[in-house]
């Protein structure tokens, strides 16, 4: 390989090795470099793939901004390793989302001011972080579609499109929740231990439902995986409608009017996010 490299940096650099030795070094070093490049160019995204598998952040620390290049060799290419790369970012995502709601779990078990210094950083800049994944996977996936694409192809990256959005408003609702948890606490609102307890098994079947989607995010879900969504869904439904019943009795019988709002938009909040992980059920059903 270097016998021929050396002949042509003498071939197209004028005067021999003795006259312009600086020249043909230098005219060395940018052939080299060139090469190089027109060589890894097609594997660019492959070698992202690789350094971030071997460089990885802390767990639960995030970067502080997010940042998703669409690498293009500019010749044909196919799109399969650009949606394996969504793919991953997705999943990461996901388990951004659950990393959220665990820490808003904290705040229903321990309503203090510990859950505010020690939790609300955490939810609040993770929820930012995940408007940029949005963002930045949107874009991404949409550059996708630019690409030759199967019909199938096309058909996933719209349903991962779908995704990408839902979960970016499951964090948004996991830092809704813990605002209102915050303001209960500052404001110091009482709730009744009995009506707090009853929110855990609402809450557990939300998770329930988180951890099925993270279990199956990125492969089709069957018929019958979407049934068994659909029974949870259906049971935080039934809850829902059971404990907004329960504080709508309590404020007929004259509670305090504020605190029985904030636990009713609680309730409604959560609930929230249970409809959008099936939502994100429904969309795996429509892979291929």
């Amino acid at each position: 390989f270097s016998r021929p490299l050396l002949a042509l940096v003498d071939f197209i650099t004028p005067g021999t090795v003795m006259q312009a030795l600086p020249s043909h070094i230098a005219m060395l070093h940018t052939l080299f470099n060139v090469l190089s490049t027109l060589l890894f160019l097609p594997f660019t995204s492959q070698i992202a793939l690789l350094t971030e598998k071997l460089i990885k952040t802390e767990p639960n620390e995030i970067p502080g901004e997010y940042r998703l290049d669409f690498i293009s060799s500019g010749i044909k290419e196919s799109v399969e390793p650009h949606i394996i790369r969504a793919e991953k970012e997705i999943s990461d995502m996901t388990m951004l989302a659950i990393a959220m709601f665990a820490r808003i779990r904290e705040g229903f078990s321990d309503r203090t001011e510990r859950f505010i210094s020690q939790h609300l950083e955490f939810i609040k800049d993770r929820e930012v972080y995940a408007d940029q994944m949005q963002e930045q996977l949107s874009l991404y996936l949409y550059k996708c579609m630019d690409l030759p694409v199967t019909k199938r192809q096309r058909n996933n990256l719209a349903a991962m499109l779908h995704i990408v959005d839902e979960i970016e408003n499951i964090t948004d609702d996991c830092c809704s929740i813990a605002i209102h948890l915050k303001r209960s606490i500052e404001k110091n609102m009482q709730f009744n231990k009995a009506d707090m307890d009853a929110l855990q098994p609402y809450v557990d079947l939300v998770e329930q439902l988180l951890n099925f989607v993270n279990a199956h995010i990125n492969r089709p879900l069957s018929p019958d995986e979407l049934a068994q969504a659909a029974q949870t869904e259906n049971k935080i439904d039934s809850f829902r409608k059971e404990l907004k019943k329960v504080a709508r009795k309590r404020l007929e019988e004259g509670a305090d009017v504020k605190a029985e709002l904030l636990y009713i938009d609680l309730v409604r909040n959560i609930e929230k996010i249970g409809d959008r992980a099936y939502s994100i059920s429904e969309a795996l059903t429509r892979t291929k």
